[in-house]
């Protein structure tokens, strides 16, 4: 061998010496550090800078123990009535993590620290709960892509993809495995072989358009006490939870660790829980690198003041409180109207179909295009005919010629539009733009829709509207919701992009096609 290739080679050793002492070096940081790990290998995920409270919950998890010098350290991210409740304990079997909405939480604890787990060699058998078995397939989808595709983990830690890779559970090379549940699958006895779960994860399990129903909210307890509760006595887990209601799963929880509860029995002895709002109590935002005041500010303005309290502050409001402040109710007199050519308008109909002496209301605004202020032109809720009814919502179309006239896609109101177009257009020769659309969400989450809209001062009223403002003051704990419900409509008539084409116009269309 020549002096050159001798050089060259010996070059070559000491690079390759190099290489593997710093990738040595690498893999064994990552393994003694979480936060090096998430940013070297999930940089994708871990795009800010962890919050000094992440690491305090973290450090508290990972030694499954929280103590006194934790306890100091998390009062200036905690309110005070619930850091004073916190008392130091051993080897917990589980801990409740209620945190805001968007603050990292699932991506910490379902998508990152499993996958460290099963590389330290700590855990052999992680199972991940959530809300139904779509939604926990799609975490566990989420963790089979970094062992698949992350370049840099797959260098350092090999390929570890294992001959069981499905959907709902994953073996890897290690030997360790992961499945994915729903709360809704009722898995009992949940082993891999003969390993029972060591590292038990629950993501949020609420059904949000669910939530306000008491017997869903019921049966959701009674279905974690009775399939995932049993697990901690071999397993950890982790609850990582938003608040959606005051008598919701992480509320109740919280009760049976603090003691105020009304069966001493249940109280769980065993349990810690950590509870964060977005602004500590020096109104400063507690994760300052992800959401400054600015952001946050912004996101309460969006949301309004009821998905606020309960997601972001984790202070759930009293259901039965009213929706909307009276100082929040706007005017303008009529002569004050802006040019109709800079309105955009939209009417919503809630006919009477229920037989239960509903109104037949609708309500008629205009978005006035240079501010997006939004004028309530015509509120109408009465008891009359069905034939008066629709007598009315031509006339009033007529007067407006909204661009949309949306009715709610339920069976009964759905038909009610159908015979109402048709009359229109053979007796009134009026051809009606109406708009069919499906309830996506319960009618009183799609009146909360409407609370942003209104604490931010966009919608106004004439004061002789009297149904209608009476309904917004009073909602929920109001006899009637049909003018507050079809002004729902209408506002969301604003806000589709769809255009809207007439149902005869439609019908002819069709029959050109054919």
């Amino acid at each position: 061998m020549s002096l050159k290739k001798k050089a060259l080679k010996k070059a070559l050793e000491k690079v390759d010496v190099s290489v593997d002492t710093e990738k040595s070096e690498r893999v064994k940081k990552a393994k003694s550090d979480f936060w090096f790990f998430a940013k070297t290998y999930m940089p994708h995920y871990f795009k800010s800078e962890p919050a000094e409270y992440h690491k305090i919950i973290f450090d508290i998890v990972n030694k499954r123990e929280l103590t006194q010098e934790h306890i100091r350290a998390l009062r200036p991210w905690m309110h005070y009535k619930y850091w004073v409740k916190l008392k130091p304990k051993k080897d917990f079997e589980g801990i409740l993590d209620i945190e805001p909405r968007g603050f990292s939480k699932s991506t910490r604890f379902i998508r990152a620290y499993p996958i460290w787990k099963i590389l330290r060699g700590d855990t052999s058998y992680a199972v991940i709960f959530g809300a139904n078995q779509k939604l926990a397939n799609k975490e566990l989808r989420k963790i089979k892509r970094e062992f698949e595709a992350n370049k840099k983990l797959r260098k350092d830690f090999g390929d570890l993809i294992g001959e069981i890779w499905q959907s709902e559970h994953i073996e890897l090379k290690n030997g360790a495995a992961i499945s994915a549940f729903g709360i809704e699958s009722a898995a009992r006895g949940i082993t891999n072989y003969e390993k029972r779960p060591d590292l038990v994860i629950v993501d949020d399990l609420q059904k949000k358009k669910r939530i306000n129903n008491k017997e869903y909210r019921d049966w959701l307890y009674d279905e974690f006490f009775s399939t995932i509760y049993p697990l901690g006595e071999e397993a950890l887990l982790i609850l990582t939870q938003t608040i959606m209601h005051g008598d919701d799963l992480p509320s109740r929880i919280y009760k049976r660790i603090v003691g105020d509860w009304d069966n001493e029995d249940e109280v769980l002895d065993s349990w810690v829980f950590l509870r964060f709002s977005a602004y500590n109590e020096n109104k400063q935002s507690i994760w300052e690198s992800r959401w400054s005041k600015e952001k946050l500010e912004k996101r309460r303005k969006a949301v309004g003041s009821t998905a606020w309290a309960n997601e972001y502050m984790n202070e759930p409001v009293d259901e039965n409180s009213k929706f909307f402040r009276e100082e929040w109710i706007k005017f303008y007199d009529f002569n004050e109207l802006p040019t109709i050519s800079d309105l955009e308008i939209s009417m919503g109909v809630d006919p009477a179909v229920t037989g239960t002496g509903d109104y037949y209301a609708y309500v008629i605004v205009g978005k006035h295009r240079p501010t997006a202020r939004i004028f309530v032109l015509e509120a109408y809720g009465k008891h009359v005919t069905y034939k008066n009814f629709r007598k009315a919502i031509v006339d009033a179309y007529r007067r407006w010629k909204p661009k949309r006239i949306i009715f709610e896609g339920i069976q009964a109101q759905e038909n009610y539009a159908k015979e109402t177009i048709e009359w229109a257009a053979m007796e009134e020769n009026v051809y009606l733009p109406v708009q069919i659309e499906k309830p996506r969400l319960s009618k009183e989450e799609r009146i909360l829709t409407l609370q942003p809209l209104f604490e931010n001062g966009q919608i106004y009223l004439q004061k002789d509207q009297k149904e209608l403002i009476d309904e917004i003051k009073e909602y929920p704990s109001v006899g009637y919701d049909d003018v507050i419900d079809a002004l729902q409509k209408a506002v969301m008539g604003l806000q589709t992009k769809r255009e809207t084409e007439s149902y005869v116009a439609r019908q002819k269309r069709r029959k050109t096609i054919v």
